[in-house]
């Protein structure tokens, strides 16, 4: 009777002192009735540190009473054990309820505003109301009939819809939370990623959805470590099972590899959806607009994932891109992206149509599926070059050709040397090496001291590039055999034209590899680098007869073209050891 009665007058309190659901908190009401409500709070304090057990009913009620007199609280002791009680109340409740939800955003968004939130960050506590915030989010608001809360709101704020009530306070809440709390923030996306991924295919919802995606896929730790085949979905290890058919057992164990890499960085969810996508035969007989934007912001999330992971390290690039053919992925998207495009006006693109991320992430409202197919087409082209060039070859409709062309050349071809550039000058990796460039000149330049020689390469980028390959010359350096210089520039093209690498990551693995070759290091007699293109190995396996070394993988696959198990440079039975 006492918690009913205590949670009545604080219902009516709070409402005297201005509280309301969609409205921001202030503290003028406590001013003009020269109220102080630090004796209440402390009180509160000290109840719910004596029964927190047995005080559900005063949970919401005592919530609105900190949210209308928290600006009025100065002694910062009081303010510590009200976020920490705050906290500690969210993560008793159930969120099901659409009041229980807005009371978080508008108690959250009051800690923040008063500064008090910064007591209480880092706090594993606090990562999991961000966690239940966002799983309310995914699978709760609006997706049930209005609750009497939620009519007496709409009835008293007419400016106010059904479907997009909670727009404001979440997006105030973001606003608050994405600065230094942001580890936080991503890492609760992170945990949630499941839950938002269906939310993609509702209108109201999926601006949101992506933005939370996003900032979950830019965690700079993979999600998992130390991965085995077990920890693939079972959907995922179905699929595998199918692609490992007819592939000889080093390809098998190459695969494998790149699929555990993609594991590590993208969530299991996301692995299933987006390789559902070619099975889905009838999609192009009768595409719809919430099915193709739903699969293209899935899609730039997956982006987001791959851009975190090859920043992490180089060699994951090659997996991405190698999980990306195999689940058929970046030639369902390429060609999901044409048939909302006006491609055959003559590549009449400007650039209001390509939107970054970053301006998507901004969205509020349903932005023209053809501009979002306009940036999913250009950032799947920059990302995967490679994979790209070949879908334009082979199945990019001739009626579409000319005009994806021109887009490459007027669009992505100049913004992904401009960025290319920007990715080079802010490298720290590049130690003594000079790399100049030029957008006009589509020329990168890179300079390298090495024994008291000076090395010279030039990478020409063609104007529709990936469409069409990029050269390199070594000319300028004298003293070097002509032969070596053909090695170098056969890696360099290898990385950029055939494996969806960047520049940067092409200008790494040359210096690299000419650093091994001055220490003596041979090359693969193969492949012609000292260090493996995908794995940056050594090579591991010398030929008894004639002492050459190989990369396995390359010998292997030597093996598989040829038909024979001879070493490739004596033509004897191979007879090897791996070398340590």
């Amino acid at each position: 009777e006492k918690q009913d009665l205590a949670a009545t007058l604080l219902r009516v309190l709070s409402l005297a002192l201005g509280f309301r659901e969609l409205t921001p908190g202030c503290n003028l009401s406590s001013e003009y009735l020269n109220f102080d409500p630090e004796a209440s709070l402390a009180s509160m304090v000290t109840l719910y540190g004596k029964k927190s057990a047995d005080l559900l009913e005063l949970y919401q009620p005592s919530l609105m009473w900190i949210i209308v007199t928290l600006r009025c609280i100065k002694a910062p002791s009081l303010q510590k054990e009200l976020s920490s009680l705050v906290v500690d109340i969210l993560n008793k409740l159930s969120f099901e309820k659409e009041q229980v939800s807005l009371l978080a955003l508008k108690v959250l968004i009051e800690l923040h505003n008063c500064k008090i939130s910064d007591n209480f960050v880092g706090t594993a506590s606090e990562a999991s109301v961000f966690s239940k915030v966002i799983d309310s989010f995914a699978k709760d608001w609006q997706l049930k009939e209005p609750d009497e809360f939620t009519r007496r709101c709409l009835n008293t704020d007419k400016g106010v819809e059904r479907e997009t009530w909670w727009w404001e306070p979440l997006e105030t809440f973001l606003k608050c939370y994405t600065g230094v709390k942001i580890d936080i923030l991503s890492n609760a996306c992170r945990e949630t990623t499941p839950a938002l991924i269906a939310p993609l295919s509702i209108e109201s919802k999926r601006w949101f959805a992506f933005r939370l995606l996003c900032l979950g896929a830019k965690i700079k730790d993979p999600i998992h470590s130390d991965v085995d085949e077990k920890m693939l979905d079972r959907e995922t290890q179905s699929r595998l099972s199918h692609w490992k058919k007819g592939m000889i057992d080093d390809d098998i164990d190459e695969l494998e590899d790149d699929i555990l890499t993609v594991v590590e960085w993208v969530p299991a969810k996301l692995m299933v959806e987006i390789e559902s996508w070619i099975d889905d035969q009838s999609y192009f007989d009768n595409p719809t607009e919430v099915i193709t934007i739903s699969r293209m912001l899935s899609w730039l999330v997956f982006l987001e994932y791959l851009e975190t992971a090859a920043a992490d390290d180089v060699r994951n690039r090659i997996s991405f891109s190698s999980y990306g053919n195999k689940t058929g992925a970046v030639f369902f998207m390429l060609s999901s992206c044409l048939i909302f495009l006006d491609a055959k006006n003559n590549g009449n693109v400007t650039r209001n149509n390509v939107n970054k991320i970053g301006d998507v992430l901004r969205q509020q409202e349903n932005v023209r599926v053809d501009y979002l197919a306009m940036t999913v087409l250009f950032h799947t082209i920059e990302v995967f070059p490679t994979l790209s060039r070949i879908w334009w070859e082979e199945d990019c409709p001739k009626s579409f050709s000319a005009s994806v062309s021109i887009f490459v050349q007027k669009m992505v071809a100049p913004e992904t040397l401009r960025r290319e550039l920007l990715r080079i000058h802010n490298s720290k990796s590049l130690g003594e090496m000079s790399v100049q460039g030029s957008i006009k000149s589509r020329e990168v330049t890179a300079t390298y001291l090495q024994d008291e020689c000076t090395l010279s390469i030039a990478i020409n980028v063609p104007p529709n590039f990936p469409l069409k390959n990029a050269e390199v010359d070594g000319k300028k350096t004298l003293g070097i055999p002509e032969n070596r210089f053909k090695r170098w520039s056969l890696q360099i093209r290898q990385i950029i034209n055939n494996q969806d690498g960047t520049l940067l990551d092409a200008l790494l693995l040359w210096k690299k590899n000419v650093e091994k070759e001055f220490e003596g290091v041979e090359p693969c007699p193969v492949c012609y680098s000292v260090l493996s293109v995908k794995t940056h190995d050594l090579p591991n396996l010398e030929c008894k007869t004639c002492g050459n070394c190989f990369h396995s993988s390359c010998l292997y696959k030597w093996f598989a073209s040829s038909g024979k198990n001879q070493c490739v440079i004596c033509q004897q039975p191979w007879n090897g050891t791996r070398i340590q």
